[in-house]
């Protein structure tokens, strides 16, 4: 996870706010006020996409779930959207792979 730019990205975006939550002095006059504004404006432009689709992760619902979910359109498009934002869930995936490795570390145990 250290290593992974997307958490990485995540604890910076979270020390950045904890910073902005801490802070008690504001500039009070307006061209001193509006330019600390446009910085913290800047400043949070850098993490608004910083979650994009990963490759290589599939998601998808149960084959249980398809007919209630394809019974009429909103649901449909509700569960699109659903699973385009879980594919760009950084913490489900790194889930995914801490599982993936346990499944492994199983295996090899079973093999001694």
């Amino acid at each position: 996870m250290e290593a992974d730019p997307t958490f990485q990205k995540i604890n910076e975006n979270a020390m950045r706010l904890r910073k902005q939550k801490d802070q008690t002095e504001y500039p009070l006059q307006l061209e001193k006020y509006q330019k600390w504004d446009k910085k913290l404006a800047e400043e949070a432009e850098k993490y608004d996409n910083m979650f994009k689709p990963i490759d290589g992760f599939l998601v998808e619902n149960l084959a249980a779930d398809l007919p209630n979910i394809q019974s009429d359109t909103s649901r449909i498009a509700r569960n699109d959207n659903w699973l385009k934002e879980r594919k760009k869930d950084i913490q489900l995936f790194e889930t995914y792979r801490i599982m993936q490795d346990m499944i492994k570390m199983d295996a090899l145990a079973g093999k001694n």
